[in-house]
């Protein structure tokens, strides 16, 4: 009965696989993998050996983005079918080094794996040329390794994880700071103790020097300047249209910000690193960034609700317009859409029941739930989206391992 059970779950999970194989190829044949950002990061890729993405001298990338996934869409020929089944495969495989985290803590672990790769923003965000899977992928390739205690290994991943997404840094400070409480506690070994400040002087190396990078370009030491363009026209922009009661469109976050800006003499209210003048090459003065932080902190307890709506925008939506304008099927949309809902869902009740139950968590774990918190706080802005809730779901799952207190 067993081993019919077990040759029935292969099947299941071999059509699944098939399917999902097929659906690369549909979104291939009906160009539909690129979206919104995908444009940006295929044609830094496209001009990386030619440094010719914004001016001269090169700015590939520009000081948004992140080098890794342009340069592993360049590996990729810019092939749409090869970098989808490499996301596939990173999918797959974050799947699978779930598994190796939680196999010794629950009998289900399979299973909860299982769901995870079926998880239709999963299935979604891998046949998309985005960020989203590669970014979870080195985020809990690297929480494996913490798990094992393998500093180095696991410092590696979580930097690699960075440059793809900056937000992931956090992370590294999660690391930092849990990483010393264990090593106090556990009185670990000499060898321990070299091998964790190791990787974290490597973390620290690749971000510092990404900085620098970054200084020597715009004169300010940023590991990203989108948190600037967040804080203006995210933060205050949107702070600004929710109290106006207007909507959350990209004018109106620009406008909004830049007219309050402006209407209290903040002058220059910015600078352009290039003399090609867009979004990615604007820097806001550190008084602009002043005055936005002022009007928040200011008007903290309407900002408040302010988030909550951010919250309500974040988590209203379940795929269903992604995959409605990829299929042009509504009964399959509707369905996918109702099957996220119980995986986030499901996602929820695992966060809460993390925090209620924090004392009993492993260390990688607390790593896990404050990296998530502080993601979703940091997600809390008027354009969020599904992509926004991805990374951050995908992690949750981690927090099933509900193991005996390790300190």
């Amino acid at each position: 009965m067993q081993t019919n059970s077990k040759n029935l779950f292969i099947l299941v999970l071999g059509i699944v696989f098939i399917v999902r194989c097929l659906f690369i190829f549909y979104v291939v044949h009906h160009q539909v993998y690129a979206w919104d950002d995908s444009y940006q990061y295929l044609q830094i890729a496209k001009n990386l050996p030619h440094f010719s993405q914004m001016s001269e001298p090169p700015y590939v990338p520009d000081l948004q983005r992140m080098p890794l996934y342009p340069i592993f869409l360049w590996l990729c020929g810019l092939n749409p079918v090869i970098v989808l089944f490499a996301q596939l495969f990173f999918q797959s495989a974050t799947a699978f080094f779930m598994y190796k985290i939680l196999h010794s803590h629950t009998k289900f672990a399979f299973h909860v794996v299982f769901v995870y790769w079926i998880m239709p923003n999963g299935i979604l965000f891998s046949s998309l040329i985005l960020t989203e899977c590669a970014f979870v992928f080195f985020m809990t390739s690297g929480l494996y390794y913490i798990q094992q205690k393998k500093w180095i290994s696991a410092n590696i991943l979580i930097t690699l994880s960075v440059f793809i997404r900056p937000n992931s840094v956090l992370m590294l400070f999660f690391l930092l700071c849990i990483g010393l409480l264990y090593l106090w506690r556990n009185k670990a070994s000499k060898q321990v103790v070299i091998s964790f400040f190791t990787g974290i002087s490597i973390s620290f190396l690749c971000v510092f020097g990404w900085m620098y990078r970054n200084y020597t370009i715009s004169h300010q030491w940023k590991l990203s300047v989108l948190s600037d363009n967040t804080l203006i026209h995210g933060r205050l922009g949107g702070f600004l249209c929710y109290q106006k009661k207007i909507p959350y469109t990209d004018d109106n976050l620009v406008c909004q910000s830049e007219a309050y800006l402006i209407t209290q003499g903040v002058k220059p209210l910015k600078t352009y690193y290039s003399d090609m003048h867009r979004q990615e090459t604007e820097l806001y003065t550190q008084e602009a960034h002043k005055k936005a932080r002022q009007y928040i902190f200011d008007n903290f307890s309407a900002y408040i609700l302010f988030q909550a709506d951010c919250a309500f925008q974040l988590y209203k939506g379940m795929g269903y317009k992604s995959w409605l304008n990829i299929t042009e099927n509504k009964p399959l949309s509707v369905g996918m859409a109702v099957l996220q809902v119980l995986f986030t869902c499901t996602c929820m009740i695992l966060l809460f029941r993390a925090v209620i139950l924090i004392k009993h968590l492993e260390y990688m774990q607390i790593i896990v739930l404050l990296s998530v918190l502080t993601m979703i706080v940091l997600a809390l802005l008027p354009y969020a989206d599904t992509r926004y809730r991805f990374p951050t779901d995908s992690l949750i799952f981690l927090l099933l391992v509900m193991g005996k207190k390790k300190y």
